[in-house]
């Protein structure tokens, strides 16, 4: 799992440089960003300032760039299901969350900004109804292919649990978790739990 994330922040630093070329870096770290007082909103609580803040700075008609420079330590936890519940944390308010700020949608006003939101936060976020259908689709088109597809998933993953551990397996677990707490948030949304507060008994200390 310590791969597949470090694969995971390698991927995302390098996709933030090529966004700074534009000035329409989509994401943020909570850990360390700044803003001009100009700029900035108050969000409702259930919304990350990390996450939304480069939407609403561009909207406002600035640039949103990536520091590479600037250094930030975050502290992490080998404990999963901290890990797992902090996933859950970061999603609560999916799906209606992904449309605060619909203008940043508007790809004729900003165009860059617009492709890169998409494809680098949305889709992402969506990985509980795109992952699903691709198996639906997937299925129709070649069952044969499917079983082979989910029998190969399950033997690595039981090989995984059983001590060989993959980079493979880890790429799936990590997936997996993502999925799976995305589908929580999703169940928590709809019942209406949008717990927005740092609780140290169910977040991870990242």
């Amino acid at each position: 799992n310590d791969v597949a994330e470090s694969k995971y922040w390698s991927t995302d630093l390098k996709l933030r440089e090529f966004e700074n070329i534009y000035g329409a870096c989509v994401g943020g770290n909570g850990a360390i960003y700044c803003i001009r007082a100009s700029a900035y909103s108050d969000f409702p609580a259930h919304i990350s300032h990390d996450g939304y803040m480069p939407a609403n700075v561009v909207v406002k008609g600035y640039s949103s760039n990536f520091c590479k420079s600037a250094v930030a330590f975050e502290k992490e936890t080998n404990d999963k299901r901290k890990e797992f519940r902090r996933k859950i944390r970061m999603n609560r308010g999916q799906p209606f969350k992904k449309y605060f700020i619909p203008s940043k949608f508007n790809l004729f006003r900003y165009p860059y900004f617009t492709v890169f939101f998409i494809a680098h936060k949305y889709f992402k976020y969506l990985f509980y109804l795109l992952i699903p259908l691709w198996l639906l689709v997937f299925g129709i088109l070649s069952k044969t292919l499917t079983y082979l597809l989910i029998l190969f998933v399950g033997v690595v993953m039981l090989l995984g649990v059983l001590g060989l551990k993959t980079k493979l397996y880890q790429y799936l677990l990590t997936l997996g978790i993502a999925v799976l707490a995305q589908w929580i948030a999703l169940y928590n949304t709809l019942k209406g739990d949008l717990k927005v507060t740092w609780d140290v008994q169910q977040e991870s200390i990242r």
